[in-house]
């Protein structure tokens, strides 16, 4: 007498079982205690309002969707927008229009500089400056 549902298409199941008629009793007796628990479950109160309970503490799927994707959005609408700042920013090295000397004070020293652009530097004690004006803006570090 042989029992093979449930794990039927399992290969090792399938090879443990055929190995002795013991296996096969003892998997003739699993299925028995399987069966009987199920039986004294389905008409018990308690096992019931748990399942019950089990099945309403479920939260629904969609908040979890909806917050990825709002998660997704902003990531990639932030990507989108560091791209289009970065993709449009010149290097000054690359499409330098003019380079100009570097400003440098000493210690105690103050100058005004007014760059062809029209910005105005206001330059403190100790205090050095490189300028490089491309097509687009003026990059200062």
């Amino acid at each position: 007498m042989r029992r093979r549902s449930g794990n039927a298409g399992d290969p090792a199941f399938l090879a443990w079982l055929a190995a002795s008629e013991e296996h096969d009793r003892a998997w003739a007796r699993a299925q028995a205690v399987w069966r009987r628990a199920a039986q004294e479950l389905e008409d018990d109160p308690l096992a019931e309002a748990l399942r019950a309970s089990a099945l309403a503490a479920r939260s629904p799927v969609w908040p979890k969707v909806l917050a990825a994707a709002s998660i997704a959005a902003v990531v990639l609408r932030g990507a989108a927008g560091g791209w289009r700042h970065w993709s449009g920013r010149e290097q000054p090295q690359a499409t330098q229009v003019a380079a100009l000397p570097q400003f440098v004070t000493r210690v105690g020293e103050r100058r005004a500089v007014t760059l062809p652009d029209g910005t105005r530097l206001d330059l403190d004690s100790d205090t050095r400056v490189d300028v490089a004006l491309t097509a687009r803006r003026a990059a200062r570090s």
